[in-house]
């Protein structure tokens, strides 16, 4: 669709007339014979097990004028339906809902506002469950031979093509990332931009070449002249997103761009703490398009970076970053932005704070089998004990109550298993002294530190290998 005005000059034996600027004279030559209102377009749908319906979007029709529909199967066990509905999602009409026939044909007289009309294509089957199939469709006009299935295409088409929209998000900053309630906080903006001729306009008119809305403002205008545009929600959003900006620039040719600054939280339901601390994550912001795909399809941008330069988020380096597109099948299908952030922690300070103070009270914990002292070994191994109970809680508060183990929890008991069994050794050689049997004692004393770091080696290194690969 366009708009505007032309003059049309012909002429007999006038070769002036090839220049366009001449005056009438004479009879008349030409007088216009009516208007070129039939249009018949064909086209085939497919319907599969997860898509079992059609919407198709129609243009601005001919007002006043009659519109037909035909349906037929072309492939699988398919019996068509066809429902068309207007603007207000209002049933205008529909056949075969029942399955009664094995083809479906409706026709409908168009009003003065015969502007946003959907035509729903249904592929019900003879068995209880479709396995899909194709079914040829055929939309005209003013043209009632449509209704026999054999009208030759013509004209204009009436179906609406879906709108490729692009998207792209700039992740500014990660303000929070709560492992506890598996969710994280973001401040990003988003640029969206698709191209409608349903928004173009006369730059004449305003005197410009572009026009800029406010949400209100653009509400109002998409309400007044009965637009759409690609609304979304953040899929995984956590309560309400802040807004600080947005805005809405319309350009002549129909083209529109939507930019927003946001701050929202993001579930992260992706978490997998089994090899904490050195697990890597992933984090998903996951932009949903409420209009399904024969609306609207959402393609990922590739010409803004999707992270900022400084994201602000200390314990955590972002490893790698990838946007795509997928399709989510809920009422129907619909796009889905996806941008995925992978990111890994920054380990000095699980190193400096955790392993090594752990590694020294370990050795504490094997100095104590060079003491001759039995009575001192139990005071000392049991204050190693009380402080990996210390140290159990200090880090299991980092994370959620799991239901498995991480690779954390499995050297903190390893290190509380083993030190328990040096305070029970202990106990055990200071009972076996009072009976007087220091020999013995003696004697599997130089065993157990022998062994002691051996065994813990080898634990770890079995952690390692259970946990890490």
């Amino acid at each position: 669709r366009t708009f505007g005005n032309y003059r049309l000059n012909i002429g007999r034996g006038s070769p002036e007339v090839l220049k366009g600027n001449v005056k009438q004279t004479g009879e008349k030559i030409a007088s216009q014979i009516g208007t070129f209102n039939k249009r018949v377009e064909e086209l085939v749908v497919e319907i599969s097990d997860d898509k079992d319906f059609v919407e198709l979007p129609l243009n601005i029709i001919d007002k006043g004028n009659k519109l037909y529909i035909y349906a037929e199967s072309l492939s699988g066990d398919l019996i068509p339906a066809l429902k068309l509905r207007d603007y207000g999602d209002r049933l205008l009409a529909f056949d075969n809902l029942l399955d009664e026939k094995n083809t479906a044909s409706l026709e409908y007289n168009l009003g003065d506002k015969a502007e946003n009309y959907s035509l729903i294509v249904r592929g019900d089957s003879k068995k209880k469950k479709t396995k899909g199939g194709k079914i040829r469709l055929l939309i005209g006009t003013n043209s009632p031979d449509v209704l026999t299935g054999q009208s030759r295409v013509k004209g204009l088409p009436i179906v609406r093509e879906s709108i490729d929209v692009e998207v792209a998000l700039i992740v500014d900053q990660i303000s929070d990332i709560n492992q506890t309630k598996e969710n994280y906080t973001v401040v990003a903006y988003l640029l969206m931009k698709w191209q409608d001729s349903e928004f173009a306009y006369n730059p004449d008119n305003c005197k410009c070449n572009e026009i800029d809305y406010t949400r209100q403002q653009f509400s109002e205008y998409i309400q007044k002249n009965n637009l759409e545009w690609p609304k979304f929600i953040i899929l995984n959003q956590q309560g309400r997103r802040f807004v600080q900006e947005d805005n809405f620039r319309v350009y002549p040719d129909g083209e529109v761009k939507y930019f927003e600054r946001f701050t929202v939280t993001l579930q992260a339901p992706d978490f997998n703490f089994r090899k904490f601390p050195f697990d890597p994550q992933q984090f998903f912001v996951r932009i949903l398009s409420l209009n399904s795909v024969d609306f609207y399809v959402y393609y990922a941008s590739d010409k803004l970076p999707s992270l900022g330069k400084h994201l602000g988020e200390e314990e955590w380096v972002v490893t790698s970053h990838e946007s795509f597109i997928e399709e989510k099948s809920i009422i129907n299908q619909h796009s889905e932005y996806i941008l995925e952030i992978n990111a890994s922690r920054h380990i000095n300070y699980y190193m400096f704070r955790i392993f090594l103070p752990l590694l020294l009270i370990i050795v504490v914990s094997w100095g104590t089998f060079f003491m001759q002292d039995y009575s001192n070994r139990i005071m000392v191994s049991v204050s190693n004990l009380l402080i990996f109970v210390a140290f159990n809680f200090s880090i299991g508060s980092d994370l959620p109550r799991l239901g498995y183990m991480t690779f954390m929890d499995g050297i903190l008991f390893s290190a509380f298993l083993i030190t328990a069994v040096t305070v029970l050794m202990n106990v055990f050689f200071r009972r076996l002294e009072i009976k007087g049997h220091e020999n013995l004692a003696f004697k599997i004393d130089a065993y157990a530190t022998t062994w002691y770091p051996f065994v813990y080696i080898v634990t770890i290194v079995f952690l390692v290998v259970i946990f890490l690969y």
